[in-house]
């Protein structure tokens, strides 16, 4: 199990590695680029909001204690620069 937990935080960082090149980039710095980093933006905080509403609902009916819910929102957190480079990469090819 902590083996699969730093593979999930490298990947994280790796991820976080991948969205900070896209945003120097001249690629980044084009009006093309700023719209991927507005609509990268407006994603994962839709991510994160709910992530967080779900995990609060869930606690409220007691499927999981608050620890595990702090860990949860503690994995939707880190899950973020994943899902955020994800998203760039996706973008970036359709647009």
């Amino acid at each position: 199990m902590k083996i699969l937990g730093i593979f999930f935080i490298i990947t994280a960082i790796v991820a976080q590695l991948f969205i900070m090149k896209f945003q120097v980039s001249p690629e980044g710095n084009d009006e093309r680029g700023k719209y991927i980093q507005v609509k990268t933006s407006s994603f994962l905080y839709s991510f994160l909001s709910w992530a967080v509403v779900i995990s609060f609902f869930l606690s409220s009916k007691n499927v999981f204690t608050s620890e595990q819910m702090l860990n949860l929102l503690l994995f939707f957190y880190v899950s973020l620069n994943i899902v955020g480079a994800v998203y760039i990469f996706w973008k970036r090819k359709t647009c």
